[in-house]
């Protein structure tokens, strides 16, 4: 496994988003998302720590809406082993191995979300969280 330094000198530096960064990003989208990672596990927990990066997750079922919703707003990235930009609605070229998305700007930007594909069959949504099955 890579260390944080050398996949910084890989792959380019995070910026540091939060849940509220999230929100605000998906406040006009209409499909389900939810956080997860690390700043999930925290909010489950009632720990808190600093956070390197902002993990987002959505359905897979709901790849192109949410790939056709980013169109304009940051650039979207299948991280699958290599990193490939999704242009166009050209999410059916990503492959069904992909579990994440990447997404930042532009190229000369910092990766800004790391959003996982779930294979949900069922969401269930109380006060608190999300929780997808």
């Amino acid at each position: 496994m890579l260390s944080h330094a050398e996949t910084v000198r890989l792959y380019g530096p995070w910026r540091g988003r939060t849940p509220s960064d999230a929100a605000h990003l998906l406040r006009d989208y209409s499909r389900r998302w939810w956080i997860a990672g690390g700043w999930a596990i925290d909010a489950f927990s009632g720990t808190a720590r600093e956070h390197g990066d902002l993990d987002i997750s959505i359905p897979r079922s709901d790849l192109s809406a949410f790939v056709a919703f980013m169109n304009g707003r940051l650039d979207v990235w299948a991280a699958a082993g290599s990193l490939t930009p999704i242009t166009d609605n050209a999410h059916a070229a990503v492959p069904d191995a992909c579990g994440n998305l990447w997404l930042r700007a532009s190229g000369a930007d910092p990766w800004e979300y790391d959003v996982l594909l779930g294979r949900v069959s069922h969401i269930r949504e109380s006060a608190r969280c999300i929780v997808a099955a």
